[in-house]
């Protein structure tokens, strides 16, 4: 897999180290904007060994979407139901 697949302008997955892991592994990221700063913020990752060979790139964006509405009360308590 490619190091960042963009799913839409403001999201992006992208392999990376990732602390919360303590290792490599795919992260879901949102694009945030204020006024003329963006910057990318993590929103769920999961490890790399995770996803097998038998697995696509559907199925790892479906498991990190599941992952980041989970967390989404523990991140963010205004999420947004309908994407940015």
């Amino acid at each position: 897999m490619k190091h960042v697949r963009y799913i839409d302008k403001d999201t992006r997955i992208k392999y990376r180290f990732v602390a919360s892991l303590l290792g490599y592994g795919h992260v879901l990221e949102r694009r945030r904007q204020w006024w003329i700063f963006t910057w990318w913020v993590e929103r769920a990752s999961m490890y790399d060994s995770i996803i097998s060979g038998q697995r696509n790139f559907d199925y790892l964006v479906k498991w990190l979407l599941w992952s980041e509405k989970g967390n989404a009360g523990r991140v963010f308590t205004d999420y947004p139901e309908g994407g940015n």
